[in-house]
């Protein structure tokens, strides 16, 4: 009979490293977040414009309305593709021309739209180097006879299109000819 605290048999063997998960967007996830962001802005601004009576309310919630709506959708359709981030580019014009009911979202508008910007670029340098690693990963432990994980994995486990062999069987170039050792190309 054993307590809790002991150790199964074979405890102290050498585990075998888990697989290597694929890295998640990054470009993905701060769209998310400027979306997101954006509503509430568009809330408080609905309700600026209810309490200031620029226009019927009627009109003042339902293009409020139909801005969150937008923002919301926006945000659901970025993980389907390009529609969200076209929409959400959509959603940055809007917000800006909204200026013309209240003026101060000329700015709110311009922010988010630089935010929107900034994040798609970033974020897509980003995820450009998350792939560059992941793919070096996958192709270290490939040739070290470790799991492998992810879309590019062949029938035997083996990397369907790795770096190419060194002089003594070894990497020399990771994927798209940057090093194997984890540095980016901007650390170049």
């Amino acid at each position: 009979m054993s307590t809790p605290h002991e150790t199964a048999p074979g405890a102290g063997a050498p585990q075998t490293p888990e697989p290597v998960r694929r890295p998640g967007s990054a470009r993905h996830l701060f769209a998310m977040t400027v979306l997101v962001s954006e509503l509430l802005v568009v809330l408080f601004a609905t309700l600026v414009a209810h309490g200031l009576e620029v226009a019927d309310r009627g009109l003042v919630w339902g293009v409020g309305g139909a801005a969150m709506v937008a923002c919301a959708v926006a945000a659901g359709l970025l993980r389907r593709g390009r529609a969200g981030y076209v929409l959400g580019t959509a959603v940055q014009v809007l917000l800006i021309v909204s200026g013309l009911v209240v003026a101060t979202m000329y700015v709110i508008g311009g922010l988010f739209a630089i935010l929107w910007v900034v994040s798609l670029r970033v974020g897509g340098r980003i995820d450009t180097e998350r792939e560059e690693r992941y793919q070096a990963e996958v192709a270290h432990r490939a040739a070290a006879g470790g799991p492998t994980a992810g879309p590019t994995a062949g029938p035997a486990g083996g990397p369907t299109a790795g770096p190419t062999a060194g002089p003594a069987g070894g990497p020399t170039a990771g994927p798209g000819g940057g090093p194997v050792d984890g540095t980016s190309a901007a650390d170049r």
